[in-house]
């Protein structure tokens, strides 16, 4: 997409419970983060503005757990 075609984009994200493939309600609640990264070559501020424009509901993330991440060569 041409950034000059969007006006005020978003990306919702929205957790569907599922039971053997299918729509459930009885699942628990989960918590949940998504990371994306977003290259622009043409928009090298593009991090400082989405901080300033949503400073007011992004927090950083404190990891609770540790993950082993082995990097094969």
């Amino acid at each position: 997409m041409r950034a000059s075609s969007l006006h005020e984009p978003v990306f919702d994200i929205h957790y569907n419970a599922r039971e053997e493939g299918h729509p459930t309600s009885r699942a628990p609640k989960i918590r949940y983060a998504m990371v994306i990264s977003v290259i622009a070559p043409r928009m090298p501020t593009l991090y400082e503005e989405v901080l300033h424009t949503y400073s007011a509901q992004l927090e950083a993330l404190t990891p609770v757990i540790e993950l082993p991440i082995t990097i094969e060569t």
